[in-house]
């Protein structure tokens, strides 16, 4: 949510990439519940009358421990599965991310040298659930496209056509901090949604009849 926050700040939140890293943080949480109820479990650690807390599935026989880490892994799975859509939607760069995150969800009390005996936790809970789940969040935002039309037009296109709408006084003043030209390149729109039903002239008639109509001509 934090995340999500963050990237709406910026102007950049996508609901349904918003959705997917959701559904990756929640999964990697269940998930290490489960990892570490078996790990624990196998180890003899949450075995009645050694345990301070929750009743555990493993430690207190509720469940087999095969179970238990299928469980996990099932977890794992589904985070891994949004992971990659979430990835493919945005950047590859997070497939690695994710990898880690599984593997420290798994290595918090399981494997050989399990991290979580070391007074190690509230360290790790920090990196994967408050650094990476958040900044991992913000970082997947709406892609950003050139809506421009079929037609490649530039800025003094748009600007021309505009002051016939209106009637106002066009100039251009070049100086030396004024920007080059720019055409928009509509190659990623065509991609996402393939070929507008609007031309670019119309669009701007309607957005100036939306927004001020009181300056168009007639």
């Amino acid at each position: 949510m934090i995340g999500s926050g963050v990237a709406a700040g910026y102007g950049g939140f996508s609901p349904g990439r918003g959705a997917l890293a959701l559904i990756v943080a929640l999964s990697l949480q269940v998930g290490v519940n489960y990892a570490n109820d078996y790990s624990d479990g196998i180890r003899d650690t949450d075995a009645v009358g050694k345990r301070v807390g929750p009743v555990r599935l493993v430690g207190s026989g509720l469940a087999a421990p095969r179970q238990v880490m299928l469980a996990a892994f099932a977890c794992f799975a589904v985070a891994a599965a949004a992971g990659l859509a979430l990835a493919a939607l945005t950047s590859w760069w997070l497939v690695p991310v994710g990898a880690g995150c599984v593997l420290g969800a798994w290595c918090y009390t399981g494997g050989p040298r399990p991290y979580g005996y070391m007074g190690l936790g509230e360290v790790a809970v920090f990196v994967f659930f408050g650094v990476v789940a958040v900044t991992g969040a913000a970082r997947t935002p709406a892609t950003i496209v050139n809506w421009a039309g079929d037609e490649v037009s530039s800025i003094e296109e748009w600007c021309a056509y505009l002051a016939k709408l209106t009637g106002l006084d066009l100039r251009f003043v070049s100086t030396a901090h004024a920007l080059s030209s720019v055409t928009c390149d509509l190659t990623r729109m065509h991609e996402l949604v393939g070929h507008t039903q609007v031309k670019w002239q119309d669009g701007l008639a309607r957005m100036v009849q939306a927004c001020h109509p009181e300056l168009l001509n007639g």
